[in-house]
């Protein structure tokens, strides 16, 4: 136990009556960096332990029953003396109140005390004594409360909970003194997001639709598909799969669940788990039935459609509202939530809508449906005020499906709702003009929620607002300067080069060209952007109703040799949600850093200040993202702050907070950028200042404080590591927090000294290297990023401020790029200064922590950051000025702190604060630039600019004419500079920097063509080889044998599902096989040596599916992809086949067996799901197809 000194003795008092010292203050606020967890009893996870630590009033912490048992520990930031502990009994519908507590500090139980029957009311027990976790513990509670004649809940809680102390912890969680740094919206260079310049061509005009069919297709829609049938191969067989599947839906019966009364006579709520699937299904065949119905003119589709819709009209009303134990969402009545209510019910409303003019149906019966079961379930989701107008892809979905409701109903009340939020034109209280306004769609382009994911399920609701709403004479693809084609563009902007996202906040990383991707379908049809083909080129395309899927395909007709814009990924800065992106490419590819600043949003983890950075062709030092909600790993990992690569303090998750970007600097062969934030650790003030080049990242992090706390800086790099650290078995102190729980392997090395590490990846091997100077714990770890374990890196400083220089070396240079790094300066110095020693020089990262001017070692600025690049130590070849007047390089500093200056490097100056850069770009051309948003004139003086000629530059970079100014003698030049202006220096009649680089970007291209004609030789050389193999070796005419693709023998990397029910389907398949890494194994019996084809029965809505086919272990020359089938067999038969195929004649492959056994495995190498039915081994003269495959399974 500890020893804890009791100063009096402890006494319970009313709060009023603690008058006897100087009013004590309470330190167990959230806002004073105190944390509270709950254990010994169910804490109700929206009611949280922390809610009782808030400012102000309201809310609070619920837990039981039983109450007793249920403990608060309240971690406070600093150890406090402590004069009393007072808490508030929660009083929220009856909760039942505690009657005594146990309270303890540092583990010492100090005392117990009764609590009165006085439901949220203060109670205060005096005690006095120094420590920093305070233990509240129930140990009885007060009978059930009863409320309107009935018991009361027999749970509770705390409304508040309070440590007093006189410890004046506000005074030590104020901002450091000798910090000073003010943002400059000069340092900020305008890369426009994806904002839209000029007006924005949209093709068409809006119509205003006479009638039904109204919503996503009307009557000049459905004549547009009827006649791409005629020339569209893929829509016909998609068309013919949906009527084979229609034609057995509807000899099946109609399956609506019926409702369910309780012993009380009240009505059920039916949870997902057991009937979520049917009400999924009949919604979508109630659209699938309508579509099959206006494309064929068969009135059976419909009528049965009409069957399921006075089906659910007969028994809507009697499903009883609710959610499943556990499920913390808004209850609801189809669904466990009304976001699952609200994408059955657009289904629904569509296939009514498409079957309005149906010769059979009565007014009787149009009454019914509207009247008892689509309005009915638009006025359930309007039930829930924040459906309205919430800036989440949720909110805009629930509205999306009572616009949908009301055009379907002609209900002028709900498209009022749906398209204003019940307000009109000049008063937009929700709806569709919210959810494409600035509250949801920045100004950068990207949603509000900041992750990719949500982003694109909103759109699936903004395009069904556009759809709906374009056949109601309301044009929102060109509403507020198009601002749905912003919300397309970014996610190209966003992206990796290979169109794979980060994984950022609760997103995880996949590709753009997902399940959704077939929405850029409505973008190209409006926009006609380019940009989009690559796009399109690789989705899927369907024809039936998809699950969370609204609209579908409609360019069937597109031009499939429209050329595609080739694009080289640039820096872009989404400054609304707050990733500021640097990018460079040269002839080994793109690198791309991500720095994540901004405000706190829905679906944000705590990660400020982390970066994630993309280079040899793959996320090296990844953001992780996120997995399933449900998952334990969510928590214990995903959405903690040490998942992520950013600072840790007192190994807690940061607080939800934003951060402030103070630079931001892009540039061809260099770039800065920095951030900070005072929020995310009460008493701590981070900043972080990145540097990026095509050869490395440099970091500057810098963590400021008035007391001791504990420094976890965190990085996660992918590969396998080789460190020249001696280190040991580390355990972190139990009970660990949330992060270091899921952290495993541990070890530990103690240095003050300079280290490195090595991190090697089949693309290549990146360096990390640490400074020295500073006592460092560095903490080494195994992470998660899916099934991957990637080293963690923590390096851990007990102390109230420190700086941390690190690089990242991603050159791939056999023996490495960066030599060295080493830091100087400090707060208190007012900034910190980073060596990097090259193999080409000596390089110098700045950043400064107050105004004015400041220098340190060759270096004297008054810039907020700067970059200066060098050959050897004295030739500077770039330099960049972040947010200030002047920038000088010499060698004549005399010590720190000095401004006199000789012999100068380099000058570089602008008349107003701001950005300023110049740069070698080649051999003998320099870029002068200025990247801020106002003109201003740029002064440089370098001695390679003698004698050069000047060129202004347009905004592509070309020359556009010569300039009237040449530098002097020594270098020195002077030009005004409009915003985001660029000259060009070079010798006169040299080659344009553009021209250099045009011809880089070929010698590329050139060198991935010669790569891909000799691996294609190479291939071709191996298929003669095999031809001539199976000459002699003949193998029995006519053999087709088959497996169940649910009979595999193995698998690793996942878990795929099994399913019985799909479409179309011949005994099972298998599903849900979407892992990278996720492999399968199938045992193929032959009947003698030789070469067979495979054929696989699949189906998926992805295009672009790989899987690695091993046949005994052996590779095959390339990865299997799949084209899109349409669907996933949900609702139309979207079986094709797919034989395996030698791409270098055409044809099949040609596989070796064995007689007897043989093992086939696939892995999934992309994340793209197939589902597969069953897999088949033929010889190369039978007949390969579903129809002689079926009869091949008969005979077996």
């Amino acid at each position: 136990m500890h020893k804890i000194a009791l100063m009096c003795l402890l006494v319970l008092t009313p709060a009023a009556a603690q008058t006897a010292e100087p009013q004590p203050t309470n330190a167990a606020l959230t806002t004073l960096g105190a944390t509270a967890k709950g254990s010994g009893a169910p804490f109700n996870s929206d009611w949280p332990a922390n809610n009782a630590l808030q400012p102000g009033q309201g809310g609070g912490t619920i837990f039981g029953a039983p109450l007793t048992g249920g403990r608060v520990d309240i971690r406070l930031v600093v150890p406090v003396d402590i004069r009393a502990v007072e808490v508030v009994p929660l009083d929220y519908h009856g909760t039942r109140q505690p009657a005594a507590i146990r309270i303890a500090v540092d583990g010492a139980v100090l005392t117990e005390a009764q609590l009165p029957h006085e439901p949220g009311k203060p109670q205060r027990i005096a005690l006095e004594a120094r420590g920093q976790v305070v233990s509240i513990e129930v140990t009885a509670e007060h009978p059930v409360r009863e409320v309107n004649g009935r018991p009361g809940p027999t749970y509770g809680g705390w409304s508040r909970l309070r440590v007093l102390t006189t410890t004046d912890v506000a005074a030590l969680m104020k901002d450091v003194d000798a910090y000073d740094v003010a943002p400059l919206a000069g340092a900020i260079a305008p890369t426009g997001g994806s904002a839209t310049a000029g007006e924005v061509e949209v093709v068409g005009r809006p119509r205003q639709t006479q009638g039904h069919p109204c919503t996503i297709w009307d009557a000049e829609d459905i004549a547009h598909y009827r006649r791409m049938l005629s020339t569209s191969d893929e829509l016909r067989v998609q068309y013919e799969g949906l009527l084979r599947a229609m034609d057995k839906r509807i000899g099946e019966p109609a399956g609506i669940p019926q409702p369910q009364q309780a012993p009380d006579g009240s009505w059920m709520h039916l949870p997902d788990t057991v009937h979520g699937g049917a009400h999924n299904a009949l919604a979508l065949d109630i659209a699938n039935l309508g579509a099959a119905y206006v494309l064929s003119g068969e009135e059976k589709y419909a009528e049965f459609a009409k069957e399921l819709l006075l089906g659910y009209a007969d028994v809507y009303d009697r499903y009883g509202i609710g959610a499943r134990p556990g499920f913390n969402h808004d209850p609801s009545k189809v669904f466990d939530q009304r976001l699952g209510d609200a994408t059955w019910l657009i289904q629904v409303a569509r296939g009514y809508d498409l079957i309005y003019n149906l010769p059979s149906i009565t007014a009787d019966q149009r009454r019914h449906i509207a009247d008892d079961l689509i309005r009915p379930a638009a006025r359930h989701i309007l039930a829930n005020g924040s459906m309205r107008r919430g800036p989440t892809n949720w909110s805009a979905i629930a509205m999306a499906s009572v616009l949908m409701a009301g055009y379907a109903t002609d209900d002028e009340a709900l498209i009022r709702e749906g398209l204003y939020g019940g307000g009109d034109e000049t008063n937009i209280k929700g709806g569709a003009f919210f959810h494409f306004g600035p509250a949801c769609i920045d100004a950068d382009g990207m949603w509000s929620e900041g992750a990719m994911g949500y982003q694109f399920m909103a759109l699936e609701a903004l395009v069904t607002y556009a759809e709906a709403a374009w056949h109601h004479g309301i044009d929102l693809y060109r509403y507020r300067d198009a601002a749905l084609k912003r919300l397309f563009d970014s996610p190209l902007q966003y992206a990796y080069p290979d169109l794979t996202t980060p994984a950022i906040h609760d997103s995880g990383h996949g590709s753009i060209i997902d399940r959704e991707a077939f929405l850029y379908e409505f973008a190209y049809r409006r926009y006609r952007d380019a940009r989009y083909i690559p796009i399109l080129d690789q989705a899927g395309t369907h024809l039936v109703a998809q699950f969370q899927q609204f609209p579908v395909s409609v360019l069937y007709d597109r031009d499939r040799d429209a050329a595609a814009e080739a694009t080289e990924p640039d820096s872009v800065n989404f400054f609304g949600v707050g990733y500021g992106i640097l990018r460079h490419t040269d002839e080994r590819g793109t690198t791309s850093l991500l720095l994540d600043y901004g405000p706190n949003r829905s679906h944000g983890h705590p990660d400020k200040l982390n970066v994630d950075l993309w280079t040899f062709g793959d996320r090296l030092i990844p953001d992780p993202g996120s997995v399933w909600y449900e998952q334990p790993i969510y928590r214990q990992w995903y959405h903690t702050t040490l998942s992520h690569n950013t600072l840790i303090v007192d190994e807690l998750d940061q607080r939800p907070t934003g951060a402030e970007q103070l630079v931001y600097g892009p540039a061809a062969t260099l770039s800065l950028q920095r951030a900070r934030t005072r929020d995310a650790y009460p008493g701590v003030l981070m900043d972080r200042a990145v540097f990026l080049t095509p050869d490395y990242l440099a970091d500057l992090f810098g963590a400021f404080g008035r007391v001791q706390r504990t420094m976890d800086l965190a990085w996660h790099l992918r590969g396998d590591l080789a460190a020249d650290l001696p280190v040991e078995p580390f355990a972190f102190a139990e009970p660990r927090e949330m992060g270091y729980v899921a952290l495993e392997n541990c070890r530990r090395a103690a240095t003050d000294q300079a280290w490195q590490a090595a991190f090697t990846r089949p693309a290549g091997t990146a360096r990390f290297l640490a400074a020295g100077g500073t006592p460092t714990d560095v903490l080494l770890g195994d992470g998660h990023l899916g099934m991957e374990r990637p080293t963690t890196i923590l390096l851990r400083r007990k102390t109230d401020q420190t700086i941390y220089g690190s690089a990242v070396d991603i050159s791939n240079a056999p023996d490495g790029y960066v030599r060295a790094v080493e830091t100087s300066g400090s707060l208190e110095e007012g900034y910190a200064l980073m060596k990097v020693t090259t193999a080409r020089g000596v390089d110098l990262c700045y950043a400064a922590y107050r105004a004015g001017v400041q220098s340190g070692d060759a270096l004297v600025t008054d810039a907020m950051q700067a970059f200066i690049l060098r050959d050897g130590e004295n030739d500077v070849r770039a330099a960049y000025l972040g947010g200030g007047t002047r920038l000088y390089v010499s060698t004549g500093l005399v010590k720190p702190g000095e401004s006199h200056i000789v012999d100068v490097e380099l000058m570089l100056g602008r008349s107003s604060p701001g950005l300023a850069v110049v740069e070698r770009v080649e051999p003998s051309s320099y870029i002068l630039t200025n990247p801020s948003a106002d003109e201003a004139t740029i002064t440089a003086a370098l001695p390679a600019l003698a004698g050069t000629t000047g060129y202004r530059l347009d905004a592509g970079g070309r020359r556009a004419g010569a300039l009237e100014v040449r530098p002097d003698r020594k270098g020195a030049v002077t030009a005004t500079l409009p915003a985001c202006g660029s000259v060009e220096f070079a010798p006169a009649g040299a080659t344009s920097a553009y021209d250099h680089r045009q011809q880089m970007l070929r010698r590329r291209q050139e060198q991935q063509a010669e790569a891909h004609r000799l691996a294609r030789e190479a291939a071709l050389e191996r298929t003669r080889r095999r031809e001539a193999e199976a000459k002699t070796l003949p193998v029995p005419p006519g053999t087709v044998v088959i497996v169940q693709a649910e009979d595999f023998g193995a698998q690793d990397g996942g878990e795929v599902g099994t399913s019985t029910t799909k479409r179309g389907i011949v005994g099972g398949s298998i599903l849900s096989w979407d892992g990278i890494g996720h492999w399968l194994e199938w045992t193929i019996n032959a009947p003698a040596d030789g070469y067979y084809h495979l054929t696989l029965a699949y189906c998926s809505e992805l295009v672009g599916a790989e899987r690695e086919l091993r046949v005994n272990g052996e590779a095959a020359d390339e990865p299997l992809v799949f084209p899109g089938t349409g669907g996933w067999a949900n609702a139309s038969d979207d079986w094709r086949l797919f034989t395996a195929p030698d791409p270098a004649v055409g044809g099949p492959l040609l596989i070796r067996l064995n007689a007897g056994p043989n093992t086939i495995r696939l892995t999934n190498t992309n994340g793209r799901g197939i589902n597969v039915d069953y897999l088949a081994v033929t010889s190369p003269d039978a007949s390969i197809t579903r129809e002689a495959l079926l009869e091949a399974m008969k005979v077996r």
